[in-house]
């Protein structure tokens, strides 16, 4: 993996916000959210949730984690 793929670089470009609700859906496993943020297979978006997040679509992100928790949970 690039040395530039790192949890404190995923934190900066997510933004304070989303990093919040990347912590609750990673909560356990951070290289996963490290692979998961960098992955440009994603088949959800279409593109990495990196790639997303540089457009400008934190919120959007956060949104659809948020539900993903939520539904998890049964909320």
């Amino acid at each position: 993996m690039d040395k530039n793929y790192s949890l404190e670089n995923v934190y900066t470009v997510a933004g304070e916000s989303l990093s919040k609700v990347l912590d609750a859906y990673f909560h356990k496993d951070k290289e996963a959210l490290v692979t998961w943020f960098y992955d440009s297979n994603n088949k959800a978006l279409g593109k990495s949730p990196h790639d997303f997040c540089q457009e400008g679509h934190q919120y959007n992100l956060e949104c659809i984690l948020i539900d993903l928790i939520t539904g998890n949970l049964g909320l």
